[in-house]
C-alpha cells in the first residue's frame, strides 16, 4: 500500500489485512496528515506520533485501561471478565501488580535463562534437523519461535508438555479476525472458551498441592487463598500470560529474522554475536510485534485543534510512534543497527501497565537468536509462501517459511 493511495478522508481499520501487509504506509499518512484520525462506523480514534501516543500511555485518568486493551469485546460474559485482572487502573491496577508480578523481576528472569538456553537447543537442533532432511527448509513460526515461546511460558506456568501444542492452536485461532471486521467468529470463541475451561481446571489440579517444582501458578494459588487477590483475577494473570508468552514473543522472534533477512544482516550476525543487543532494540523500535493497544476516553480531550469524544475507544499506534520521524529523526522509516535513541521505545508500553514481561521477553529472543546464528550462517525466507496474523494488537507471521542456504 503506497501513501499516494490513501484518500484524504481515509479512516483507520486495525482489522484490515492490507494494514497488517504494510502498516508503515498508513502510519506515514496518519502521522502527517492525520494525527488524530476518527472511524466513524467503529467509533474508534487512533492516535499515531509519538508524543501523543506516550502522554496517552501516562495519563491513565483520561485514557483508561477498564475496558481490556483490545478493541473487540468476547462473548459470553465470563470471558469478557477475565480482563478484569489487568485492565483497571492506578491505584487498584499497582496493587494487584505488586501481588502477581513477582516472578517478572530483572533478576529472576535472568535466572531463568539456563531453562530458556535448554529449550531453545532442544526445539533448534530438531527444526534444522528437519530442515538438513529437507533441504534445508523449515517454517521458521511453526518449527521455531512458536514452540519455544509456548515450552517458555508453559514452564513458567506449569502446564504439562502436552498440552503446549493444543494451548498454541486455541492462543492462534483466539486472536484471528476476518479482514476489516471486528466482530469475532465461532471458532475464535470456541477456541477462547476451550482455552479457558483448561485453565480452570488446571488450577484446581495445582491446588491439589502434588510435590513437584513451585511454577507462577502455585504462586498465585498462594496470593488467592491468603485472601488478596479473587480466583478470577489468578485466572485471568494466567490468560493473559498465555497469550503475551506465545503470541508477542513469538512474534518478537519472527520478526527479528524477517528484518535480518530484509536487510542481509545473517551472515554479519552469525560472525559478529556481539552485534545482536543492538540489532534486536532496532528490531523492536522498527518492527515491534505489539503495534496497536486501546484506551477508552473519560472524558472530551483535544488533539491538533480536533475534539476526541467522551466514551470512544481510542488506538494508541505503537508502531507508528516507534518510526516516527518527529521522535527518531529523519531516518526512522529505515533499519540501522547502532541507532542513539533520543526517546524511549514505546513496544513494551509506559506507565502503569508497562509489560510485565519485557524482561524475560527479551533474554528468551535475544538467547534463541544468538542460538540460532550459531547454527545458521545464512538463510533465505520465502515471503510468497508467508502468512501474517491477523488481529487488531500483533503484528508478525503465523507462517514464515525458511530455507538455511549455509549450516554453520
Amino acid at each position: 500500500m503506497q501513501q499516494a493511495q490513501l484518500p484524504a478522508d481515509f479512516q483507520f481499520n486495525p482489522f484490515d489485512y492490507e494494514f497488517h501487509a504494510d502498516p508503515k504506509a498508513v502510519y506515514r499518512h496518519l502521522r502527517d496528515r492525520s494525527p488524530l484520525n476518527y472511524n466513524e462506523q467503529l467509533n474508534l480514534y487512533a492516535l499515531s506520533r509519538y508524543d501523543d501516543v506516550a502522554e496517552a500511555l501516562r495519563n491513565d485518568s483520561v485514557y483508561s485501561f477498564c475496558h481490556s486493551d483490545t478493541y473487540e469485546v468476547l462473548h459470553p460474559e465470563y470471558i469478557q471478565d477475565l480482563v478484569g485482572f489487568f485492565c483497571n487502573d492506578a491505584p487498584q491496577h499497582n496493587k494487584q501488580r505488586q501481588l502477581s508480578g513477582r516472578p517478572f523481576t530483572p533478576r529472576k528472569a535472568q535466572a531463568a535463562a539456563a531453562l530458556v538456553a535448554r529449550l531453545g537447543e532442544h526445539y533448534l537442533d530438531s527444526a534444522l534437523d528437519k530442515a538438513r532432511r529437507n533441504n534445508g527448509r523449515v517454517d521458521f513460526m511453526n518449527d521455531i519461535a512458536g514452540p519455544i515461546s509456548m515450552a517458555v511460558i508453559a514452564d513458567f506456568i506449569g502446564f504439562p508438555a502436552e498440552q503446549r501444542e493444543p494451548i498454541r492452536r486455541w492462543i492462534d485461532l483466539t486472536v484471528a479476525r476476518d479482514n476489516g471486521s471486528a466482530v469475532v467468529q465461532p471458532a475464535a470463541l470456541a477456541a477462547s472458551e476451550q482455552l479457558l475451561a483448561y485453565l480452570y481446571a488446571f488450577w484446581a489440579e495445582r491446588e491439589r498441592g502434588v510435590d513437584r517444582p513451585a511454577t507462577i501458578t502455585d504462586h498465585m494459588i498462594r496470593v488467592v487463598a491468603s485472601g488478596r487477590l479473587s480466583k478470577q483475577h489468578g485466572i485471568s494473570f494466567l490468560w493473559a500470560l498465555c497469550f503475551a508468552g506465545q503470541e508477542a514473543t513469538a512474534k518478537m522472534f519472527g520478526n527479528a529474522i524477517y528484518q535480518a533477512s530484509r536487510h542481509n544482516l545473517d551472515y554479519l550476525l552469525h560472525k559478529s554475536p556481539q552485534l545482536l543487543d543492538d540489532f534486536l532494540l532496532e528490531a523492536l523500535r522498527f518492527d515491534s510485534p505489539a503495534q496497536i493497544i486501546y484506551r477508552t476516553a473519560l472524558e472530551d480531550d483535544y488533539w491538533h485543534g480536533a475534539l476526541l469524544k467522551k466514551g470512544a475507544r481510542v488506538a494508541l499506534l505503537l508502531g507508528s510512534a516507534g518510526v516516527d520521524e518527529r521522535a527518531f529523526g529523519v531516518d526512522a522509516g529505515e533499519f540501522k543497527m547502532g541507532r542513539a535513541l533520543a526517546n524511549d521505545i514505546l513496544t513494551f508500553g509506559w506507565g502503569t501497565h508497562y509489560c510485565l514481561g519485557r524482561h524475560l521477553g527479551e533474554m528468551e529472543v535475544r538467547l534463541c537468536l544468538q542460538q540460532f546464528f550459531e547454527r545458521v550462517r545464512t538463510y533465505r525466507l520465502d515471503l510468497d509462501k508467508a502468512t501474517r496474523v491477523h488481529t487488531s494488537t500483533v503484528h508478525g507471521f503465523t507462517s514464515l517459511p525458511l530455507q538455511v542456504i549455509e549450516f554453520a
